[in-house]
């Protein structure tokens, strides 16, 4: 299966109350073709994507987050997953779309390509609601108790590199989209998030 059509199933489920974070790469492109790309956190420098949702799921625990993680950014920064089973956040939800490789910077191939497996390592940790899905009708299945679900959990979609996906709209910077993500939690939350000017 590919990242862009497991997006087709998630990215209109994930509406604007649910606060998003996504890593480098494709991800946050395909999931604008369903969702404002100002309201989500896109382009989290390699190993922090997951890392930010944790910290916000602390800070606002009753509101859901989901950070669509992937294999080669997670890798970078596998000690969070100890961090996050040992708080264990109900509201914080991650997917990793692993394809086996560093796809934006040449596709080389990450450790999952060889005996890693994400969601062993995640169960390891203590994040007990971990698994691996493989195909489109385990992804709408998984994605369902996911979205529903008031636990910690993570979900690893196998899927495979997409070399000649091409964007279809443009993404605003990394530091506009700071701005508009802290000012959408503003709005979502009634209270402000970042200093008034002075």
């Amino acid at each position: 299966m590919k990242r862009s059509e497991c997006m087709s199933i998630l990215g209109p489920k994930l509406g604007e109350e649910i606060l998003v974070i996504t890593g480098t790469g494709n991800t946050a492109d395909q999931l604008a073709e369903y969702r404002r790309p100002q309201i989500t956190l896109h382009s989290a420098q390699l190993g922090a994507c997951s890392a930010i949702a944790f910290g916000l799921a602390l800070a606002l625990p009753e509101r859901k987050v989901v950070s669509l993680d992937g294999d080669g950014n997670l890798l970078f920064n596998l000690v969070v997953l100890g961090d996050i089973a040992n708080k264990a956040p109900k509201n914080l939800g991650i997917i990793v779309f692993d394809n086996e490789s560093y796809e934006s910077c040449g596709r080389f191939p990450t450790a999952t390509a060889g005996n890693v497996d994400l969601s062993a390592v995640a169960r390891g940790c203590g994040i007990t609601n971990a698994c691996t899905v493989r195909d489109l009708e385990e992804f709408a299945e998984a994605m369902g108790r996911f979205l529903k679900g008031r636990e910690l959990a993570m979900v690893v979609a196998k899927v495979t590199p997409e070399p000649e996906y091409n964007r279809t709209k443009e993404l605003p910077s990394v530091p506009e989209t700071t701005f508009t993500f802290a000012r959408h939690i503003e709005q979502l939350e009634g209270r402000p998030v970042l200093p008034a000017r002075k």
